[in-house]
């Protein structure tokens, strides 16, 4: 199923499926996709601009040996743009992510799907921006899937921001593909991977590392297909009109 054009509806009916999409590819997590030792949660960031999380969290020690390996993929993942950095501080000023613990264990990744709010403003990106940059700076390896176009304040989209504040080298967005799905490895060096997208076209694959080096291949196509099974028809009519 092609992206949809997410301009053409009003807020609520994004956050509808947005929800809906956090769920699909929660489910899909815990529903087999995670290695022993993994589990997700949606967690509901309390605050005015905060979208919903999914946390992967650790709950037992990792062990090469274990069944986490017969899962979590080693090689290097497919990206049509990839790009490293060396580990040093981001200039921002580190602040902890508004994510909750569950039973004190440590937190190892977070996926954030973007909403129309988390581009507002100013204010709004940079809270945006920062919560992935600490994160990462903090060990802790991250996925964006970003499907609104760039704006003034983010002319190369959310990674754009991103990747320069882990200092990283300037990421240049396609004109014809604006919208974004990026991951970022926190290990040393800082890895990321982005596939630039756009409206009519299929959402691919993209990694989601657990560990340095070792990452489960998040289905963002199928889970967003999942997602839009439950969307109201009149919502999908004014999706997939002519324009």
């Amino acid at each position: 199923m092609p992206l949809h054009d997410w301009t053409r509806v009003d807020s609520g009916a994004f956050h509808d499926y947005h929800g809906s999409w956090i769920y699909a590819i929660h489910h899909a997590l815990n529903g087999g996709l995670l290695p022993s030792g993994y589990y997700a949660m949606a967690e509901q960031v309390a605050g005015e601009i905060g979208p919903d999380v999914i946390t992967l969290q650790e709950s037992e020690p990792y062990s090469s040996n274990g069944p986490a390996m017969a899962v979590m993929e080693m090689a290097p993942p497919k990206a049509r743009f990839m790009a490293e950095t060396k580990a040093t501080k981001p200039r921002l000023k580190p602040r902890r992510l508004t994510i909750r613990h569950v039973n004190r264990d440590r937190i190892v990744a977070v996926l954030e799907i973007v909403s129309r709010s988390n581009k507002s403003g100013a204010k709004a990106i940079r809270h945006f921006t920062r919560k992935i940059v600490d994160a990462v700076a903090e060990g802790i390896h991250a996925a964006v899937i970003d499907v609104f176009p760039p704006t003034t304040r983010d002319p190369n989209g959310l990674h754009g921001l991103i990747w320069k504040s882990l200092g990283g080298k300037p990421f240049t967005i396609p004109h014809d593909q604006p919208l974004l799905v990026s991951s970022y490895e926190a290990g040393n060096p800082r890895r990321c991977y982005v596939e630039p997208l756009a409206p009519g076209l299929t959402i691919p694959n993209m990694p989601l590392f657990l560990r340095a080096g070792h990452y489960v291949s998040l289905p963002l196509e199928e889970t967003y297909q999942t997602a839009w099974r439950y969307m109201p028809a009149r919502y999908k009519t004014l999706l997939t009109s002519p324009s």
